[in-house]
């Protein structure tokens, strides 16, 4: 062990996370070159190549595959052993980083960033886009914290739900021309917001369970630009009534669907490994008492 620079294991995992010389070398601050010099080390440790170039990404051998998880593991115990067992917010200069959609970062991003901004002004938060597989992001530590709407918690992962929001319809009046009756509802074109471009939703499970189908003409990934197109268009939008309230424009309709849908259900998530960690307990401990100060939770 002393005669192995064990700083190649933390280049082998942001490579491993990122499939980039580059991206790795922002994530480590250091060079391209440097990143390449330690990958030829590490090729000559594990006597593998460990990443083939596929394009402009790296693409990991099985070698290189079967080390990702008791690597991610390996570091994360480094990590805890070297982690202070108190955390003094008021001194900390910790960086964070929160996996968020646009709805939820909209909604709680403002009050978390007050309670840091108040009580830790050196810890730096770095806010994520929505991603699939919130499970191997947390394992891999792309990220500490994963805030969403009604999802489970797999093994190994906690759950806390912080909230519930509602859904309404929006469009521009004239275009509204269905009234309380789900069948005319589902007649009208909708838009879809679907941040990994999924289809279906709760609309389309709730307007299935009474054997009707919707056409969506637009799908989008984010909120903002599908509220902008509704109210330029004849267009219809179900949405969270939070976000409704803060980017309709007058003169919009807003008004509950007309099928009951359920809930939205806001929760956060974190790997086990992170529950008893004192940086850790303090952000969610912030991030709580956020939700509760939003109007919409």
């Amino acid at each position: 062990m002393a005669q192995r620079d064990l700083n190649l294991l933390v280049t082998l995992g942001v490579l491993l996370e990122e499939r980039s010389v580059t991206g790795a070398g922002q994530r480590l601050g250091r060079s391209p070159s440097a990143i390449s010099h330690a990958l030829g080390r590490l090729r000559l440790l594990f006597g593998d190549p460990l990443f083939v170039r596929v394009g402009h990404k790296l693409q990991p051998t099985a070698a290189a595959e079967a080390l990702s998880e008791p690597l991610s593991a390996t570091l994360f115990s480094i990590e805890g052993l070297l982690q202070e067992a108190t955390f003094h917010p008021d001194l900390s200069d910790r960086h964070f980083r929160i996996i968020a959609s646009d709805y939820l970062q909209r909604v709680l991003l403002a009050p978390i960033v007050g309670r840091l901004r108040q009580f830790s002004p050196r810890v730096d938060l770095q806010v994520l886009p929505a991603r699939p597989h919130l499970d191997q992001a947390l394992a891999q530590g792309v990220a500490d914290l994963a805030l969403g709407v009604s999802l489970s918690a797999p093994e190994q992962l906690r759950r806390r739900v912080l909230g519930e929001d509602h859904f309404v319809c929006v469009a521009q009046p004239s275009s509204w021309t269905c009234g309380d009756d789900p069948a005319a509802w589902a007649a009208l074109p909708h838009v879809l917001v679907s941040p990994g471009a999924r289809p279906g939703g709760p609309v389309d499970r709730a307007l299935a369970l009474h054997g009707l189908r919707r056409r969506v003409v637009v799908t989008l990934p984010h909120f903002l630009a599908a509220v902008e197109l509704v109210a330029t268009t004849d267009l219809v939008l179900t949405l969270p009534r939070r976000l409704a309230e803060v980017l309709c424009p007058p003169g919009m309709l807003v008004c509950p669907p007309p099928l009951p849908l359920d809930p939205i259900q806001i929760v956060a998530l974190w790997h086990s490994r992170h529950h008893r960690d004192p940086g850790h307990r303090w952000l969610r401990d912030q991030v709580w008492p956020a939700a509760g100060e939003s109007r919409a939770l």
